[in-house]
């Protein structure tokens, strides 16, 4: 049975709909089994502490506790939620997923991706704090809940279009 081009075009996202559940899964098991990123929420506290310190914040630091007082006493915890290994993970599998390009290319793709999702996690950290002293508590949680959620969504979604299109110049060369 031949197929036309717009079933090998349906099979061919079916394909790429069955690889991303099957990479996605890994998220669901983390989750589930409750396993620790230690690591990941150490580099994250520690990097950010560094950060509000630069920026004049007088951060004091108590494991995964940061508290600033640059304009008003604030305590916060950075969580396993606070690191962005979702992100990451979410952009690995999406490069992984697509077809017919090369294990270097994919590599670049999930290197690059995934410094400019860790900065974009620690700039999203510093908004929020920086909301919370200059704006108002609840406007920097309505954006930690809302906004920031949204943004890191939208930033994996734009990295891995930039990735495809930078991936569909290099094929046409």
């Amino acid at each position: 049975m031949k197929l036309t081009k717009k079933q090998k075009e349906m099979l061919s996202v079916l394909i790429f709909l069955i690889k991303m559940i099957i990479l996605v899964f890994p998220i669901y098991m983390v989750l589930h089994f409750g396993i620790s990123l230690y690591p990941l929420q150490e580099a994250v506290t520690g990097q950010s502490f560094l950060i509000f310190n630069i920026a004049g914040f007088s951060p004091a630091r108590e494991g995964f506790f940061i508290t600033i007082s640059k304009t008003h006493e604030f305590t916060f915890a950075i969580s396993e939620d606070c690191t962005p290994w979702k992100s990451i993970w979410l952009l690995i599998a999406l490069m992984i997923a697509v077809p017919a390009i090369s294990v270097k290319r994919r590599f670049l793709g999930m290197f690059a991706g995934s410094i400019v999702l860790w900065i974009g996690n620690l700039a999203r950290i510093f908004y929020i704090v920086w909301t919370e002293q200059f704006i108002s508590y609840d406007f920097a949680m309505a954006l930690h809940d809302y906004f920031w959620k949204a943004f890191l969504v939208v930033l994996v979604i734009l990295i891995w279009i930039v990735w495809l299109q930078w991936n569909d110049k290099l094929k046409r060369r």
